[in-house]
């Protein structure tokens, strides 16, 4: 979820909560304030009857509209006076033809030496029209108050939260590898600017790293090297010396295997340091099927020789998005594991579809979960003289172009799956 909706979600829920509960107290505050003011009326019409009644001798039992909606008088028995209450009823209403609230107030009084009791009632269907009427308006203002709340604070969130999401779009933007500065904009912010000074600095020791490391892998390739071909040179020269004892020779073949091995295991951490330093962004189209095709002329005489039995078939011909170079190296290490961990009258059988790709050999048994040999330097069969890296560049390669690749082992069969 984006920043903007997320607080703007927080910022409705408080603005709800807090309005409603507003709105609430509001309602009973107005509510007892008008129906104070109405029975204040109510005892005010009292007071104006008892004048009237006391002046006029023409009153009788009458409805009375000057004073109250009805007046009740009803003579009491001598010596029988009732206290003042006040209370609400429903009554049916002529005009309305429906019955409605009425509030009554009852009270008793002395005239001509006879005890009365009188009833004022008062219709409370104006009460309740005004209160509803004050509480639509209410609901009608928060609405509108919650509306206006909710685009002025977006609107001012976007213009206050500006520079971070220009920070964000110049990080996307970012490539350590590339020589070029980043420069962040000036902002009012405070923290704002606190936080793109920090990138900054970030930023330049992580290019300045990036740079030593790259340096350093390529100094350390090349002076790995230049040893290394004059080992495996020199080691080469002594054993087409026939002059040698075979014991001296078999050291001396010892040597120039181990050399070349140190030379494979110095190429493949230089190609894994390369690809997690994102040194391989050119990319082009490239078919999958061309490349197999291509890389299995190389491995003809090796397959021949251990009388594989080599079965294609593409059932769709893929043609992906990918650094030719990682193409190239993807291709080569699946077809050289398949190989060279494959046994003699063996068989490979390569397979292509729309969405992935199938690489599946004989082989030997292996107890290693097949998920963990693609991890460096882990191997399945310690008696193979590899270095131990080659799934991990496959795995590298599939994690660099989005693909996700799978190893599975039943018994002898050995099966690589890459789905893009």
């Amino acid at each position: 979820m984006k920043l903007l909706s997320l607080t703007s979600r927080y910022y409705f829920l408080s603005i709800v909560i807090i309005l409603s509960i507003g709105g609430v107290f509001a309602y009973y505050i107005i509510k007892n304030i008008v129906n104070h003011e109405f029975n204040e009326k109510l005892l005010a019409d009292r007071q104006q009857f008892l004048f009237e009644w006391h002046t006029y001798e023409e009153i009788q039992e009458v409805f009375y509209l000057n004073v109250g909606d009805r007046i009740s008088i009803k003579e009491l028995p001598v010596g029988t006076l009732a206290p003042m209450t006040m209370r609400d009823t429903l009554m049916w209403d002529d005009y309305e033809k429906r019955i409605l609230p009425f509030r009554v107030l009852r009270f008793s009084d002395q005239l001509d030496g006879k005890n009365y009791s009188v009833s004022i009632t008062k219709s409370l269907l104006p009460n309740e029209d005004l209160i509803t009427g004050i509480s639509e308006i209410i609901l009608l203002l928060m609405g509108s108050i919650i509306v206006t709340l909710l685009v002025v604070n977006r609107q001012i969130s976007k213009r206050i939260w500006s520079p971070f999401y220009e920070t964000i779009a110049k990080l996307k933007k970012f490539k350590i590898s590339t020589t070029s500065e980043v420069n962040f904009e000036e902002s009012k912010i405070f923290e704002f600017e606190e936080l793109n000074d920090e990138i900054k600095k970030m930023l330049d020791k992580s290019q300045a790293d990036y740079n030593n490391l790259k340096e350093f892998t390529e100094n350390a390739s090349h002076e790995i090297q230049t040893p290394l071909a004059i080992i495996k040179s020199k080691s080469e020269l002594l054993l087409q010396d026939g002059n040698l004892p075979e014991e001296d020779l078999d050291e001396i073949n010892k040597i120039n295997e181990a050399a070349n091995r140190l030379s494979k295991l110095n190429t493949d951490l230089i190609l894994l340091t390369q690809m997690e330093n994102h040194q391989f962004e050119d990319m082009e189209s490239i078919d999958l099927v061309d490349f197999i095709e291509n890389k299995l002329t190389y491995f003809e005489e090796l397959i021949d020789l251990k009388k594989i039995y080599l079965k294609k078939s593409y059932e769709f011909h893929p043609v992906l998005k990918m650094n030719s170079t990682l193409a190239f190296l993807l291709i080569n290490n699946l077809l050289k594991n398949a190989i060279r961990h494959n046994v003699d009258k063996g068989y490979l059988r390569i397979y292509t579809f729309q969405n992935r790709m199938v690489f599946e050999n004989s082989g030997h048994q292996s107890n290693v979960d097949p998920q963990s040999l693609f991890q460096r330097f882990k191997k399945g069969n310690v008696s193979h003289d590899s270095s131990g890296l080659g799934l991990a560049l496959i795995k590298k390669v599939c994690d660099i172009h989005q693909m996700t690749v799978t190893y599975t082992v039943q018994e002898v069969n050995h099966k690589i799956e890459i789905h893009f």
